[in-house]
């Protein structure tokens, strides 16, 4: 009994001493302090993690469970899949950004696993199908950003039917080219609503009601940078904007965007009568621009100046004109000037004399020739002509004694001709003046003469009048394109979230610079602007256009081109001749652009005949300097936001060589690794720190013990090479040696403690187990013996 009561005492004294001393077994070994993805940055803590442009096709699986801010930036997660972060939950996640994503599919229960979610951003994704119940699991969801993220296709029934059941208080839209209030995805309770930069050219009146009606009555908008159309339809809008104006936050920076006359005034500033209406809108009566007015007045006043300067011209011969109708329409036979002359006639006889003969007068000797119809025999007859030939003579007098004759005559031949000629030619018989023929030949001779004078001297007068008309009125100074904003002047034209499928064709001639954002152009096609070409354009930009394929010649009529921007496009496919045409072009932008598929050779090969100074490849993902892609000459590479881990010396030398001597780079926010395979990019950058522009923001994201440490402090000694790298012979981190040095000293320290303090309880263990033994086999021995005695054998009878 003793022993029995002693062996709990001895035995059982040093377990406590034992779970003391395993206790830090039993805690893990600090976990890495919240162990950052390897292809994510954990910015001064882990709280705050950032994925970029590492062509992820999932959401990392490895994030700390302690992370409330994650971004995903510029990768290809193409669809968000059931259960995405169901992996590893991330219950204290607040805010999810999965911007650039190339998202286009949300599928059912997508978010779950991140019960405390509170903003949501899928902006500047092209989503193309989200289904009922996409954002299910996150019931604690108040803010969704969907900027430049509708279009692609309308979403408008399907994402309605995704968000009945939350209680958001934001909702961001902008940039998704909506032209009218989307009604069904304004929730109850909707406290904030961004709808810039869309087509929203005004609020219709069963809009305006549902936003004063009871669910909405406290939603605040923003509506910057839409182009209103300043016409009597905005009239709603206007007065309900002036009674809400504290529910608009930019309401005084919106402004028209037509009609001309009133583009760029504020709309604060307009009065109700001062919007008219075009023809054919509702509202009041239609009146139709000034314009038109005013061109159909000025070309019937210059029709009617033409006619009365024709008529003052040509006053004479419409006089003679009328004349001549009238002695015809009284009976008398009309013969031409020229008949008259040369017909035979008769002169006045001899015994009437003619009042200009005088009776001193010597009289004339007859005049006779081939194209004269006079002659001796017609001189000299006695007999008086009838009446109807004595009237013919009259007008051929008439004719060829007109006052216009002889003043024309006096006219060209000035008062000295005149009486020379007078005196030079023969006298007819009886009179002082000269022959009737040659009168007559002198007469028509000078009209002749005088014809093209008088008749054609209107013509310049006509022509100079119908000038105005042969030149177009004025084109409506550069016209602005429907789809697009002409900002100041027609020189810089912004064609944004228009959902075009082609670059507009009525841009003015005259535009210098171009922008076309938030489009679906997916295909530039050959010629795009030969249509029209843009002689004086110098900068173009493209950005977020959808666009995956330049085709040949694409840029055929823009010789002036200098810049263009093609970033955040996921182009897959780039021809050859794609830059042919713009001899010009210096700056070639490609962010974010590369990131569909690797196209190194192919734009290589289509900016071979280009003189680039300035390269942007930002955003990129690019784990590599692409040498193929620097052309001799180059002046400026902007090479952030993407993967590079170092510069090898082969890269170094490149960038050395004589045709890359001036270059420039920027490589701030990549994943620089500083251990020893490092050391050429530290040697080449203390020497050469002119050359990177953001050289003193360049910091070490690798390994933990380095991290954030600026690469100008670091010295290449404290560079060290990990198990496996370039350079020096490898060594392992002395972390887990460390670690498991520790755990096997403390297994021995244990050990020793509980052998020497439980020494006697041992001993007295081992005491007991041998006296258990002798009992156990005195025992054996004992009934061994008994069953062997003949005597304590059982009775059968018994």
């Amino acid at each position: 009994m003793a022993r029995r009561q002693a062996r709990p005492a001895g035995g059982g004294r040093w377990l406590p001493w034992l779970g003391l001393a395993l206790l830090p077994l039993a805690v893990p070994p600090a976990a890495a302090p919240a162990a950052c993805p390897s292809a994510c940055y954990c910015v001064a803590t882990p709280e705050l993690v950032q994925c970029r442009y590492e062509r992820l096709e999932e959401p990392p699986r490895e994030l700390p469970a302690a992370v409330h801010n994650l971004s995903i930036a510029g990768s290809n997660l193409s669809v968000l899949s059931r259960a995405a972060f169901a992996a590893r939950p991330l219950r204290d996640l607040r805010l999810l950004r999965l911007r650039h994503d190339n998202i286009h599919t949300i599928e059912d229960m997508a978010l779950q696993g991140l019960p405390a979610l509170r903003t949501l951003d899928l902006s500047h994704n092209p989503l193309l199908s989200v289904a009922a119940g996409a954002f299910a699991g996150v019931p604690q969801l108040r803010t969704l950003q969907l900027n430049q993220a509708l279009l692609a296709a309308p979403l408008e029934e399907q994402l309605a039917l995704a968000m009945r059941n939350l209680s958001l208080r934001r909702l961001e839209l902008a940039g998704n080219a909506l032209q009218a209030l989307p009604a069904a995805l304004l929730p109850p309770g909707l406290e904030e609503l961004d709808l810039r930069n869309n087509s929203l050219r005004r609020l219709a009146a069963a809009e305006l009601r549902s936003l004063d009606g009871p669910e909405l009555r406290g939603l605040r908008l923003s509506l910057g940078a839409n182009p209103l159309s300043c016409d009597c339809g905005l009239r709603p809008f206007l007065a309900w904007l002036r009674a809400a104006a504290a529910r608009v936050l930019d309401a005084r920076s919106l402004r028209c965007a037509g009609p001309p006359g009133l583009r760029g005034t504020a709309l604060l500033r307009l009065r109700p009568e001062a919007l008219a209406c075009a023809l054919g809108e509702g509202g009041e009566p239609g009146q139709l621009e000034t314009a038109s007015y005013v061109f159909f007045g000025i070309v019937l006043a210059l029709i009617g100046v033409v006619f009365l300067m024709v008529l003052y011209l040509n006053r004479r011969g419409i006089k003679r004109w009328l004349h001549n109708l009238r002695e015809a329409a009284a009976g008398a036979r009309w013969v031409p000037c020229r008949a008259r002359l040369s017909s035979p006639r008769r002169p006045p006889p001899a015994s009437l004399p003619s009042p200009s003969r005088s009776a001193g007068q010597p009289q004339p000797v007859p005049f006779s020739s081939s194209s004269s119809s006079f002659s001796s025999s017609s001189l000299s007859s006695p007999s008086t002509p009838p009446a109807p030939a004595r009237f013919g003579q009259r007008r051929a007098r008439r004719c060829r004694q007109s006052r216009r004759v002889r003043a024309r005559r006096r006219r060209q031949l000035g008062p000295g001709g005149a009486a020379a000629r007078q005196e030079r030619s023969p006298r007819c018989p009886g009179s002082p003046g000269p022959a009737p023929a040659l009168h007559a030949r002198a007469g028509s001779m000078a009209r002749r003469q005088a014809r093209p004078a008088g008749g054609g001297r209107w013509l310049p007068w006509l022509g100079l009048a119908l000038l105005p008309l042969a030149v177009p009125p004025a084109a409506a100074p550069a016209a602005c394109p429907s789809a697009c904003y002409c900002v100041a002047t027609p020189e810089l034209v912004q064609c944004r979230y228009e959902r075009l499928e082609e670059p507009p064709r009525e841009l003015p001639a005259a535009v210098h610079n171009l922008s076309i954002a938030g489009s679906n152009l997916s295909v530039l096609s050959r010629a795009a602007f030969a249509a029209r070409p843009l002689r004086d354009l110098r900068l173009l930009r493209l950005r977020h256009d959808n666009i995956h394929t330049i085709e040949d010649m694409a840029l055929q009529g823009l010789p002036a081109l200098r810049t263009l921007d093609l970033s955040h496009n996921p182009l897959l496919s780039v021809a050859a001749g794609a830059f042919a045409g713009v001899p010009q072009l210096r700056t070639l932008q490609l962010n974010q652009a590369l990131l569909a598929a690797p196209l190194e050779e192919q734009l290589a090969l289509a900016m071979r005949n280009l003189s680039l100074r300035r390269l942007e490849l930002a955003g990129n993902a690019l784990q590599a300097l692409p040498a193929a892609l620097l052309p001799p000459g180059l002046e400026e590479l902007d090479l952030r936001n993407n993967s590079l881990r170092r510069l090898a010396a082969a890269e170094l030398r490149s960038l050395d060589g004589p045709e890359l001597r001036g270059l420039r780079l920027s490589l701030g926010a990549n994943p620089l690794s500083c251990d020893c395979g490092l050391r050429p990019f530290l040697a080449w950058l203390r020497a050469a720190a002119a050359r990177v522009l953001d050289a003193r923001s360049l910091r070490c994201a690798g390994p933990p013990g380095l991290r954030g440490t600026a690469l100008l402090r670091l010295r290449p000694e404290a560079l060290a090479c990990a198990l496996g790298e370039g350079g020096e012979p490898g060594q392992l981190e002395t972390a887990s040696y460390v670690f498991f040095g520790i755990v096997l000293a403390l297994i021995g320290v244990v050990f020793l403690m509980v052998l020497y303090l439980n020494r006697r309880g041992i001993k007295r263990w081992l005491h007991n187990l041998r006296e258990a033994c002798r009992d156990q086999m005195e025992g054996y021995h004992y009934r061994y013996e008994q069953d062997a005695d003949p005597r304590c054998a059982g009775t059968p009878g018994l």
